[in-house]
């Protein structure tokens, strides 16, 4: 059932309005993620009688399409203390990881032969794609409400060389791209071509916040002089 055009814009302005209110947001923000939203097209496109729905359930509906960032500390963790030459503990447990049973590491390793002009239909290269759009190598920025965050990281560049060690996984790298930047691409960005294709692929990431992987923890535990307790969250990631 088609709604009346004119009432259809009255609601769209509510449910942003308060989507805005309750992410403390502009409304010009709001608008744009709410008109890339699957929300937008099913209440335009009449399905469901989506329109039909409350401006609470639609704005909840809404929220559920995005990802917060605001509970992690991307900010805390942005730029380390100490080099990893220097995290010996950590270059320890990097050695004796295996890499078939590290999500993390294969996706570096995809990452060059994607830069070498592989092609997938899996998440991982909608994803490379993605941050290849971005034409930024040497940072990576997150929305967090009305507060841009930018990383220093080498975008395209997963492995990094220590002399004693040879190449190792980057931990910056680790959790900044393939941990928060994949998650970011795949909730926050439907207003990208590829990043709107990484949900419908196979291999993409829960979407879950919470690091398990015991090298990263003890990374992030030397290079910020932060003791990481359990689970970020309490909920299991394939990071």
């Amino acid at each position: 059932m088609n709604a009346n055009p004119i009432l259809l814009q009255k609601k769209y302005a509510r449910i942003v309005e308060l989507f805005a209110r309750k992410k403390k947001i502009s409304i010009d923000k709001a608008l744009g993620i709410f008109y890339h939203s699957e929300v937008y097209q099913l209440m335009r496109d009449g399905i469901s009688d989506m329109h039909c729905m409350s401006d609470s359930y639609l704005e909840k509906e809404l929220e559920k399409e995005m990802k917060d960032f605001s509970n992690q500390k991307i900010k805390e963790y942005a730029k380390p203390n100490k080099t990893l030459k220097d995290c010996k503990e950590t270059l320890e447990l990097l050695k004796e990881e295996k890499e078939k049973s590290n999500p993390y590491i294969l996706l570096g390793r995809v990452f060059e032969l994607y830069k070498q002009g592989a092609k997938e239909e899996h998440a991982d290269w909608y994803f490379f794609k993605y941050l290849e759009s971005l034409k930024i190598e040497d940072h990576y920025t997150f929305s967090v409400g009305e507060t841009e965050i930018t990383v220093p990281v080498d975008v395209f560049t997963p492995f990094v060389e220590i002399e004693t060690e040879g190449g190792v996984i980057n931990p910056q790298w680790h959790l900044m791209i393939a941990y928060y930047a994949y998650i970011d691409a795949m909730y926050n960005h439907n207003d990208n071509e590829y990043a709107k294709k990484i949900k419908t692929m196979p291999g993409h990431p829960t979407g879950k916040f919470g690091i398990r992987c015991k090298s990263l923890k003890k990374w992030m535990e030397e290079a910020f002089g932060k003791h990481q307790k359990g689970k970020q969250n309490g909920e299991k990631s394939g990071f």
